[in-house]
């Protein structure tokens, strides 16, 4: 009983992370490919 809650709270967080820190990854994705286009573009 007490591991499923451990397991649950555990993706739970997981989750959470993944909401947080995707749209900062993407963030810093776009700004990448950005400063690639602009060297490609120079």
């Amino acid at each position: 009983m007490l591991n499923m809650f451990i397991l649950f709270v555990s993706k739970l967080l997981q989750w959470k992370c993944h909401l947080i820190l995707d749209p900062i990854r993407n963030n810093l994705e776009r700004k990448k490919t950005l400063k690639s286009l602009k060297i490609t573009l120079v």
